[in-house]
């Protein structure tokens, strides 16, 4: 029978050596368990070998055996404690071990929840679209999705407890602020939370988060000289948002204007020097340069990002007082312009200064007070 199957092979052009020996079964030590079934290693090459010939040309190819299987990976016994050992088995350090994992992993979270909310927040403060809806409605929601894990819900509460009672929290089909059902920790969750801001909320987070109003005008301005010496002003707004993130129309106003006192500057190769002690500038973190139109529309810009109140005047939301004092300080040599009153007609920069004269502040309260009263007499003597 065997010679007959034999036959049969070669008139199909396979040759068989029946006098190869027959691999060995695999033993207990060369094979590697996967759940409860076991993949046993394939023996090497010279154990059996079959060839083909293609009759129709004459000619023998051998076919190449498999190649040894790889053999178990490497795991240090750290790891294999942490894999596969129970985690009440494994005491009080790798209990501690994945308590401090479970805490890493929802600190990651809460950031990427921060990270969003502030480019969603510039998005809000550029878009008058949004603005609007803001003042009709009350309040503007962002939604944030992660993988729930134990405890996160509590950490995100108290991460949004710092912006005030103008945020809420609310996770898909729950109530505002509730507390999530508990989930076993081996369940992967995708939730969604809804995190609402009302005006309040939008302006303690501007506080903690000035740059989302507006980029330092030092780092605009480096920028805009590095687009005039590569004489790629063309891309000034691209390069600026993608610097920055969603910037204001009026922030975009400014830096164009500052390509032609940037174009002069690099012709002269040098910076003006101040000819005497009251010509000399502050730092833009301490005086905003105010110079023209565009600046003074930035100024108003800032300080009332997203307008002023129909009945009391007054921003809808906010600057920061370490927005403010700058640009205050940049003010006060506004009545100098000799275009002051079409300045204020145009920028209603009068307006806003206006809405500040009532700051929980009094310091800034005094000097919107004093700004508004200087521009008053400038218009009535010009």
């Amino acid at each position: 029978m065997g010679m007959d199957l034999a036959a049969r092979l070669r008139n199909r052009g396979i040759e068989v050596d029946l006098n190869a020996p027959l691999p060995a079964a695999p033993s207990a030590a060369s094979s590697t368990h996967v759940g409860p079934l076991k993949s046993a290693v394939l023996p090497s090459a010279s154990a059996a070998s079959i060839s083909s010939t293609r009759s129709s040309k004459g000619a023998a190819a051998e076919r190449s055996a498999p190649a040894a299987a790889a053999g178990p990976v490497p795991m240090s016994k750290s790891d294999f404690k942490s894999l596969f050992t129970p985690l009440l088995a494994q005491g009080a350090e790798g209990i501690e071990r994945e308590r401090r994992l479970k805490l890493e992993v929802q600190d990651d979270i809460v950031k990427g929840v921060h990270d969003t909310l502030i480019k969603w927040v510039q998005l809000c403060l550029t878009n008058p679209e949004r603005q609007k809806s803001l003042l009709e409605k009350g309040m503007l929601k962002c939604r944030v999705q992660a993988t729930w894990s134990e405890g996160l819900h509590e950490k995100l509460k108290k991460y949004m407890s710092q912006y005030g009672s103008g945020v809420k929290l609310k996770m898909d089909g729950d109530k505002e602020n509730a507390d999530r059902p508990a989930y076993a920790a081996y369940l992967q969750r995708s939730e969604k939370w809804h995190v609402g801001f009302d005006t309040s909320a939008f302006e303690a987070f501007v506080a903690l988060n000035p740059g989302v109003l507006d980029p330092p005008s030092a780092q605009v301005r480096a920028l805009v000289e590095e687009a005039v010496k590569n004489k790629s002003t063309g891309a000034l707004a691209e390069a600026l948002q993608k610097r920055f993130g969603p910037l204001r129309q009026a922030t975009l106003d400014r830096a164009n204007s500052m390509i032609a006192s940037a174009s002069s500057s690099s012709r002269q190769g040098v910076k003006r020097k101040a000819s005497n002690a009251d010509d000399q500038e502050l730092p833009e973190s301490k005086k905003a340069r105010i110079a023209s139109v565009e600046d003074v529309a930035w100024v108003a810009s800032t300080l009332s990002p997203m307008g002023l109140k129909a009945d009391s005047g007054e921003p809808v939301v906010r600057a920061p007082s370490s927005v403010i004092v700058p640009l205050f300080e940049g003010l006060s040599a506004m009545a100098k312009l000799p275009n002051l009153r079409n300045i204020l007609r145009e920028t209603q920069i009068g307006k806003v200064i206006a809405g500040y004269r009532h700051h929980p502040n009094a310091e800034i309260a005094k000097v919107a007070k004093e700004l508004v009263t200087s521009w008053k007499s400038a218009c009535k003597e010009k």
